[in-house]
């Protein structure tokens, strides 16, 4: 791989980890129930990193990735690519769908 081609890859990872996430979007892409994922939050192995303007809280998608939660003793396997490309499909999704809600 090239140097710019590395930089390139570096902001896109940055761009990716930065985007803000619902509890339940953040619960989907980890596959895990939204209860589950907020016994995550209540455990302080994520917190929210801001709010929307109707208080309901936004983590950060690579926060929500680095989340090493057990099960049943055994570490979460995660397949950091095939979540970001579920990410990927849910976007294309929702701008379809807005796109048809105009």
């Amino acid at each position: 791989m090239m140097q710019g081609e590395a930089n390139v890859d570096e902001r896109l990872k940055k761009l990716l980890d930065d985007q803000l996430l619902s509890s339940g979007k953040a619960a989907l892409i980890r596959g895990v129930d939204r209860r589950t994922f907020q016994s995550w939050v209540d455990r302080g192995l994520i917190s929210a990193v801001t709010k929307t303007p109707l208080g309901h809280p936004l983590y950060r998608q690579g926060d929500v990735m680095a989340v090493v939660a057990p099960k049943k003793g055994r570490p979460t396997i995660v397949d950091v690519d095939a979540l970001e490309e579920i990410m990927r499909r849910i976007e294309a999704l929702e701008q379809a769908l807005e796109r048809t809600r105009q």
